[in-house]
């Protein structure tokens, strides 16, 4: 997490001024199998489905875990972290589509305890995410993404989500 400075002068939620840091995280990603080279994530046997005839090196789906462990460095009262320790895991399938870039992803936000503020709490939850990449050209792409939670306790406030859309291009060696 980078720091953040929020200044807004009002009351409640968004009285809330001042610099804060999240929490610290580390974490690991790994590729079970890569679809753009087809290979499987394990040494010695990364060939395998080439090997086998599966698509000449387009394998049709990527398959990665990852998981991420928090540690409480952010300043709850400030909205920048939990103020406990914590664990993400999650499991992400894509699968190209002409020339739309499919994923979806689900897995689970652990928590030491339930986080209350004000008439909110979070506590354990199960997360979700989908996202679809329409690449124009080589240049050019549109991407739509959901994102969201579903609670594993009684949790209040238990089942955010958010839809984002975006563009962007590849230029060259840049991004735009």
């Amino acid at each position: 997490a980078l720091p953040s400075y929020v200044l807004i002068t009002d009351q409640g939620p968004a009285s809330i001024s001042g610099a804060s840091i999240g929490d610290a995280s580390a974490g690991f990603r790994w590729s079970i199998v890569d679809r753009d080279r087809c290979t499987l994530g394990v040494p010695g046997i990364e060939g395998a489905l080439v090997d086998n005839g599966v698509n000449d090196g387009n394998c049709p789906l990527g398959v990665s875990i990852e998981a991420d462990a928090f540690v409480p460095t952010g300043d709850p009262a400030e909205l920048g972290g939990d103020g406990g320790f914590g664990v993400d895991a999650a499991g992400t399938v894509d699968r190209k589509i002409g020339p739309v870039l499919v994923a979806v992803t689900s897995g689970v936000r652990l928590r030491d305890s339930q986080k209350h503020y004000r008439d909110a709490s979070v506590g354990q939850q199960l997360t979700y995410g989908g996202v679809g990449d329409w690449g124009i050209g080589d240049v050019f792409h549109v991407v739509g993404e959901v994102h969201g939670a579903a609670a594993l306790d009684r949790s209040v406030a238990a089942s955010p989500a958010e839809v984002l859309v975006s563009t962007y291009a590849n230029l060259g060696a840049f991004r735009l």
